[in-house]
Order: C-alpha cells, then structure tokens, then sequence
C-alpha cells in the first residue's frame, strides 16, 4: 500500500521504504513542480508508478499517462493503475519515429534500448500518442530512459510542454556502461534551444526545466 493505494510489485524486496518514497516524491519528481487540478502529466519510464499513487493520494484529478517498455514492469504498472483514478492511465510502447528493441533485468527496474536486445518493442509517434490520450498540453514531462532521453526529447514536439523533469545518465558513463549514456549536455542543449529555463540540478541527475511563466506555446 502507498498513501491508500494498492502498488503490484514482482517481489517484496522491490518495495522502497517509505522514508525512500517520500525522499523521491518531495527532493526529485516533483520538487519544482506539484501537479494539481486537471493538469497533465506524461510520465516516460514510470516504473511501477510509486510516485503516481503518491500523487493520486494528493491529486486525484489530475490526467497521469505513465509510459514503461519494459514488460514485466508494464505489467505491474498497469494493474496499480487500473486502481488509481480515471485520469491515470498507463501505456507500454515506446514512443519515438521507429520500434526499439530492449534488455529486460531481472534485478531492478532499468532496462536500457540495445540493438541487440531480445525484447522487440512496437512504436507510437508523439503526435499519435496525443491523438490516443487527447492531450492537447502537458503541463510536466517527466523522463527517466536510461539514456535515450536525447532521442526522447529530439522526437517529443516541446512546443506542446510547459515543464520537464528528466534524469540525465552520465553517472552510466563514467562507470564504463558506455558514452551514450553522456546526456546532460545534449539534453541541455536541446532544452535551451526549446526555449526552457533550466533551474539549479536536482538530486540524482535530474533535471527540471520550465518556461518563463510557466506556459506552453500553444
């Protein structure tokens, strides 16, 4: 159970402690940023949606599209959202111009996109997952892709985007997994030229970036 709501995991040990939880919720998602009202939110590698029920305990009305390639986790997504509020919804094909293929874990929640992954992924283009979900504004795109969020960002029309969360890998990088993890930079980049102000870092290699005002172009 979190703040209410019934969370499906695989094991027990994936369960974070609450103290965990609340330490994510409050210093990471949604530090700069609280989702309140009807807002939207679109949530690309939701995991198994913890910090969405979080959320639904304190915003029930808001609309929450939570997005997860990985199956087992989409999954477990699904069925803890199937239990949340109408507006939550959840959605497990990647979006981007063409269909991916992934390495599940069996240990923890990361699974990153390899040519040479056993799991075959269909895709949806942004403007068809719009279409889908008849969103029109996301007031905060919040992103953990283990290193494809350049290719994430370079797809998603930003114009559409008030506010984005996303958590850079670097860290990946310098540990050996491999220099397509080095993000920050090109995120940044890609932000900036959006028209986005990028606020101080957050913890655990997270971003946040708001327009001036707060508002999307359109």
């Amino acid at each position: 159970m979190v703040d209410g709501w019934l969370v499906f995991l695989r094991f027990v040990g994936e369960a974070p402690r609450a103290a965990d939880r609340r330490l994510w919720f409050e210093t990471v998602y949604f530090n700069r940023y609280l989702p309140t009202g009807s807002d939207c939110v679109v949530d690309i590698g939701a995991g198994l949606g913890i910090e969405a029920a979080m959320l639904a305990a304190r915003s029930p009305g808001v609309r929450y599209v939570a997005n997860d390639i990985q199956p087992w986790v989409y999954e477990c997504l699904s069925l803890t959202f199937a239990g949340l509020p109408e507006g939550y919804q959840a959605f497990g094909l990647a979006i981007g111009d063409a269909p991916v293929r992934i390495t599940p874990t069996r240990e923890g929640l990361d699974a990153a996109i390899s040519d040479s992954g056993p799991v075959h992924v269909a895709n949806v283009q942004w403007p068809d997952f719009k279409r889908r979900f008849a969103i029109e504004r996301v007031d905060l795109l919040k992103i953990n892709a283990e290193g494809a969020e350049v290719a994430l960002l370079d797809h998603i029309d930003l114009a559409d985007v008030a506010r984005v969360a996303v958590a850079v890998h670097d860290f990946r990088a310098d540990r050996g997994d491999g220099e397509q993890f080095r993000t920050r930079a090109k995120v940044t980049a890609i932000l900036e030229s959006a028209g986005f102000a990028i606020s101080p870092p957050l913890p655990y290699d997270w971003l946040f970036a708001e327009r001036p005002a707060g508002a999307a172009t359109r």
